[in-house]
C-alpha cells in the first residue's frame, strides 16, 4: 500500500511540475511596450541626494511645438529654471534626453536631462548631468503629478 501512495504522490508532483512550466503567466508576452511619444505631463522629484527638488514639465502648444521646463529649487534661494529644453525620446528603451544649452540652463552651461519612464509613465527614474562642470550627476526618481 505504501509503494502506491508513493506512486501516486510521485506523479502528482511530476504532473504539477509539468502543468507549471506549460502555463503562459505572462500575458503580454513579456515585451514592455512604451508610448510612440514622450508622455506629456508634469513630474515632481521623490527624493534627490544633493537636497534640491526637481520639478520638470513636457508640454506641446496649440502650434505643434514642444516645450520643456525643468526648475530646481532648495531651501535658500529662488527656484532655477531651464527652459527651451530640446527632447529626443527613444520609443523602444522609453528614455528620453532633454539637452539644455548654456543660454537656456539655470546653471549658465550645458545640462542633459535623462529620464526613463517607468509604470506608464507615472513614475520616472531621473539623471541630470552639469556638461563641462565638475560637479556630479544627480540621479532622482519623480512621480507624475
Amino acid at each position: 500500500m505504501k509503494q502506491y501512495i508513493k506512486s501516486f504522490l510521485l506523479m502528482l508532483l511530476v504532473g504539477c511540475a509539468f502543468a507549471s512550466c506549460t502555463d503562459q503567466f505572462d500575458e503580454d508576452g513579456g515585451q514592455i511596450v512604451y508610448p510612440q511619444t514622450a508622455p506629456q505631463g508634469t513630474w515632481v522629484s521623490e527624493y534627490t541626494p544633493d537636497t534640491n527638488h526637481y520639478t520638470y514639465e513636457f508640454t506641446t502648444s496649440e502650434n505643434g511645438d514642444c516645450t520643456f521646463t525643468m526648475i530646481a529649487k532648495d531651501g535658500s534661494e529662488e527656484p532655477r529654471v531651464s527652459t527651451n529644453g530640446v527632447m529626443t525620446y527613444d520609443v523602444k528603451y522609453g528614455v528620453a534626453e532633454i539637452a539644455f544649452d548654456a543660454e537656456h540652463s539655470a546653471l549658465g552651461q550645458e545640462m542633459v536631462l535623462y529620464v526613463a519612464y517607468q509604470d506608464g509613465a507615472q513614475r520616472t527614474a531621473c539623471k541630470l548631468h552639469m556638461g563641462g562642470s565638475a560637479l556630479p550627476s544627480i540621479s532622482f526618481n519623480a512621480v507624475q503629478k
